[in-house]
């Protein structure tokens, strides 16, 4: 059995990075970075406009984000 994922992919062709792909803006350890800083400052608002989406399109996470919640201020 063989796999074809790269840990990367910069190109607009091919498979989708495992852990980087230009195509779909994941960075998996740059989202995952910005969410810990985010949780850290109590940042709710850029939690949820910006981390959860850009960790939810990285296919090699399973990351899910079904329980919602409104930022408060």
């Amino acid at each position: 059995m063989t796999t074809d994922i790269p840990p990367e992919n910069t190109e607009n062709t091919g498979s989708i990075g495992l852990l980087k792909d230009s195509r779909t803006g994941g960075n998996l350890f740059g989202n995952l970075i910005s969410l810990r800083d985010n949780l850290l400052a109590n940042e709710k608002e850029a939690i949820v406009e910006r981390d959860f989406p850009h960790c939810e399109r990285m296919p090699s996470t399973g990351f899910s984000t079904s329980v919602k919640f409104a930022p408060t201020r």
